[in-house]
């Protein structure tokens, strides 16, 4: 975007009936101008808002109380004002914090406020938003139900705790273990050099002990505190990244039994 100039950055314009200058809005990044457009449309009081509406409203607004604010380098509003409610707009759709009305007034495509966007007003940051977004592409099948519904709904914990211990269950699967085995013996027996019954290929020794004491620290610091006692996670990116972590070692277990069962079809072809 072309450098804005003074005059324009002090213009003030209502967007969603909401007062604020073009300054404010476009020092806003996307996350944040699009929380302020969803509380100006929570207090609005109308039930819904169409994006074209939203800008008639705010270009009104401007040659109401402004007058005098037309011609240059004032034409900048011309595409300015769109744009912003744009980009906020689209956040929201995205982040479905806004949702298509179940009713139109002939404006064209008219959202409503969705009941996570409700959730958002009222813990009052889209950190939830911006963090759940982080899980919602490529997710490893295991993680979807359990760890990705449980973060959904906010339940953060419960969403680590579901994460690592599909982990455990898929490790105890690869390693052919029974029941008997979990938490620090389990990943221990499975993977310690030597004796373990699901090393971890690597280029180097080191490496594979590596994967033992990153399998090893991922179930204790992440899984283990949860079965012992209430763990609570008020940093929604923080429990975000540990789900990840969890399908990272989901991955590095697919690829080892890949390995083992694509070596185990060459060593059949060799002796055929």
């Amino acid at each position: 975007m072309d450098e804005i100039a003074d005059e324009v950055r002090a213009v003030r314009v209502d967007i969603a009936q909401k007062a604020f200058t073009i300054g404010q809005l476009v020092d806003l990044d996307t996350p944040a101008l699009g929380m302020e457009i969803l509380r100006a449309m929570h207090e609005s009081g109308k039930e819904s808002w169409s994006a074209p509406n939203m800008a008639a409203h705010a270009h009104a607004s401007v040659n109401s109380s402004q007058p005098r604010v037309a011609g240059r380098p004032l034409h900048q509003l011309g595409s300015l004002i769109p744009s912003v409610i744009s980009e906020g707009m689209s956040w929201l759709i995205a982040g479905g914090l806004l949702g298509p009305a179940a009713w139109s007034s002939g404006a064209g495509s008219e959202w409503t406020i969705s009941n996570a966007g409700r959730s958002a007003l009222e813990a009052g940051t889209s950190l939830h938003v911006e963090a759940r977004r982080k899980l919602s592409q490529g997710l490893h099948p295991r993680l979807r139900d359990a760890a990705l519904n449980n973060f959904e709904r906010g339940n953060y914990e419960v969403a680590v705790f579901a994460a690592m211990k599909e982990v455990e269950v898929a490790l105890r699967e690869a390693a052919g273990f029974g029941p008997d085995k979990y938490g620090r013996q389990l990943v221990t027996d499975a993977l310690r050099l030597g004796t373990g019954s699901f090393v971890i290929s690597a280029e180097t020794p080191a490496e594979q002990e590596g994967f033992l004491q990153l399998f090893l620290g991922a179930v204790t610091a992440f899984k283990n505190p949860s079965s012992h006692r209430t763990v609570e996670y008020s940093d929604p990116d923080e429990a975000a990244d540990i789900v990840h972590l969890a399908d990272l070692l989901l991955r590095v277990i697919d690829r080892e039994v890949a390995n083992r069962a694509a070596a185990a079809a060459d060593s059949d072809d060799a002796r055929a």
